[in-house]
């Protein structure tokens, strides 16, 4: 018996690595059955069979956001309305609830959440009848099951930031959440966007990036953030920041302290537009309800380059430990950059979409995953999407491995993009990723689609309401 249970342990943990997953500690079940329920899970994905599925109406607020398995909403009152997403492998129910206007008590322009710390971040909309000097922007901080103030912030429940452009018409906040950190693009329509991290837990500002060329920004890890940019010579650059030890530098290069990672040269008649960095590592809380739960430290970042040059979107899949290996790594001191050939070809993806992302409907990535819609077959009815995995190790298994197969769909060949297009020379990627295609006849062609750990979950905003393929 205790041969078998070191097996069964043994097992579980050589198939949790394999599957970029992390042990749970679900009491509940012996190490062989979270074994099973993990070999399930898998199979599941690979074979893109669901186990069940839901239809969740979409409310008319016109805010939302997906996060840790919980799909939330806003009406038009004002008040809030959350799903978790269930997973029968996972050991995770079905459960709704709801914020009243009451209970949030603000206007909120947008939010942001992470379940596995009770957190619901709320920017609350500028009160443009104020006068300039007293503008400044709110972010409450709140407990997302009750609403009320958090109760692990000290220094009070309200984070603020002054409004240094008055009437400076922000058109979005981008917000994303990592453990005690929390970060906000405010995106702006006449002057440029402005950066603001926080620690949270303290109500401190850490960083208030504001400079020319910041197009977007994610968290890789608790030290670093990477920043989209356009540079002093209207180049594409992604650069990791060092938010809690470094400032911008007063100089023409504002980001010469931040360690880049460039971009071929464009044609002469091509300029980026936007740069759109999307990542869900999941919530960096560990959840001990659950047999299993994404590895933090694996996922897949996902950059999308919009250039004017024959209305072209290029979109590129990065693994996050290989930022984090030449961040950390040794590298040449001074004006640390890469150029393309040093970081790119051999261990990234840029591929030109069929279908252009969208730009409202963003959570298409979760861990390594990431899901895309795609043209529906000529003469068929119905909307496709396709699910791309840049988990290495289940195909270098199956290379190396007598006796176990790599999953079909695997894709080693490499993406050649020819020069004269966008880019003066040809670009060549060839990271290795596993795809497969869904079609579901009886949806609407005019879909998107969101991914989350166990869910699929696509949205048809002109019938109004998510429909979510459960794994």
């Amino acid at each position: 018996m205790h041969a078998v249970l070191e097996t069964a342990q043994l097992q579980l943990i050589i198939e949790l690595a394999v599957a970029g997953k992390i042990n749970g500690n679900y009491d509940a079940a012996s190490s062989s059955a979270r074994l099973q329920l993990l070999k399930a899970h898998q199979s599941a994905w690979r074979s893109l069979r669901w186990k069940k599925e839901l239809k969740i109406p979409m409310k008319s607020g016109g805010l939302w956001e997906l996060f840790g398995g919980v799909l939330g909403q806003s009406d038009e009152d004002n008040s809030l309305y959350f799903y978790r997403l269930p997973s029968e492998l996972r050991n995770i129910e079905a459960k709704e609830w709801s914020l009243s206007a009451g209970d949030i008590d603000v206007h909120v322009r947008d939010f942001a959440m992470d379940p596995s710390l009770d957190l619901l971040v709320l920017v609350e909309a500028p009160d443009m009848l104020l006068a300039d000097d007293k503008l400044e922007y709110r972010v409450h901080l709140r407990s997302l099951s009750t609403g009320k103030p958090h109760p692990r912030v000290s220094g009070g429940p309200v984070l603020r930031l002054e409004q240094k452009h008055r009437r400076d018409f922000t058109d979005s906040y981008a917000i994303q959440i990592w453990g005690d950190l929390v970060s906000i693009i405010f995106e702006r329509r006449v002057v440029e966007s402005e950066l603001a991290v926080w620690e949270w837990t303290t109500n401190t500002l850490l960083n208030d990036i504001e400079a020319g060329g910041l197009l977007s920004s994610s968290f890789i890890s608790d030290s670093w953030m990477l920043l989209g940019l356009m540079d002093h010579h209207g180049e594409i650059v992604l650069a990791a920041f060092p938010f809690r030890t470094t400032k911008l530098a007063e100089d023409q290069d504002p980001y010469k302290n931040a360690i880049k990672f460039r971009y071929p040269d464009l044609v002469v008649d091509a300029y980026i537009t936007d740069i759109d960095i999307r990542c869900d590592p999941g919530s960096s809380s560990k959840n001990d309800a659950v047999p299993f739960s994404q590895d933090l430290t694996e996922f897949i970042i996902v950059v999308n380059l919009w250039l004017f040059a024959q209305d072209e979107c290029y979109t590129h899949f990065i693994p996050s430990s290989l930022i984090m290996k030449l961040i950390e790594g040794p590298y040449p001191k001074g004006h640390e950059s890469f150029p393309w050939s040093l970081w790119a070809p051999l261990n990234t993806r840029l591929l030109s979409p069929l279908e252009y992302p969208s730009d409202v409907w963003v959570c298409y990535v979760n861990g390594t995953k990431v899901v895309m819609s795609e043209p529906t077959i000529f003469g068929k009815h119905g909307y496709s999407l396709r699910v791309y995995d840049f988990n290495w190790r289940p195909m270098l298994r199956g290379a190396k491995s007598k006796g176990v197969e790599a999953p079909d769909g695997i894709d080693t060949s490499a993406t050649v993009i020819d020069g004269g297009a966008a880019f003066e020379c040809t670009v060549v990627t060839s990271l290795p990723f596993w795809s497969r295609a869904i079609d579901l006849e009886d949806v609407h062609d005019h879909c998107d689609v969101l991914c989350s750990e166990d869910q699929i979950i696509v949205v048809d905003a002109e019938c109004r309401e998510y429909r979510v393929l459960v794994f």
